[in-house]
């Protein structure tokens, strides 16, 4: 977060001199040319409040540089025969179990986040460390405390890009 807080691709960490695990996936990742590209799995929209992690907002989907497929892959680009590129595609990508992968040229940025959800016991951690950091609002002006929400939460309303907090009018 400190860095800029792009969720970005392992080309991208290694311009940035963030140190990468040793592993299988970094390795084939190269390999495959998915290195340039950051990866994540499309599920679908329920409302299953026990699942944590960072949910982004959907139109995401039709960037021209995304690509899909029903299996983990390791960020091959190349394989435009499985690719998926329309809703119904994307819509089976989901009910897939697990592997599915998306993958973003170079990541997404905070811009892109429609909300994180975690645990009760780790919100007061979480909002801890962005304000450690100075950072009370994402880049396109969205209170921190206003996207994130716990697993015994609804999601948080859906903020658009271009979103302005409402101004309180206390005549």
């Amino acid at each position: 977060m400190a860095s800029g807080g792009e969720f970005t691709s392992t080309t991208g960490r290694i311009r940035k001199g963030v140190s990468l695990s040793d592993g299988d996936s970094v390795r084939r990742d190269i390999k495959t040319g998915g290195a340039n590209y950051w990866f994540t799995r499309i599920k679908p929209e329920l409302d299953d409040r026990r699942v944590n992690g960072f949910f982004f907002d959907i139109r995401e989907l039709a960037r021209q540089d995304s690509v899909s497929y029903t299996e983990d892959e390791y960020g091959a680009i190349n394989k435009f025969y499985k690719r998926g590129a329309t809703p119904r595609r994307y819509k089976q990508f989901a009910k897939s179990v697990g592997n599915n992968e998306t993958n973003f040229k170079e990541g997404l940025t905070w811009d892109q986040l429609d909300y994180i959800r975690v645990r009760p016991e780790e919100l007061e951690s979480l909002l801890d460390a962005f304000d450690e950091l100075g950072i009370t609002h994402l880049p396109d002006g969205r209170p921190v405390a206003k996207i994130i929400t716990t697993t015994k939460q609804p999601p948080p309303k859906r903020y658009r890009k271009g979103y302005v907090e409402p101004a309180v009018n206390n005549h």
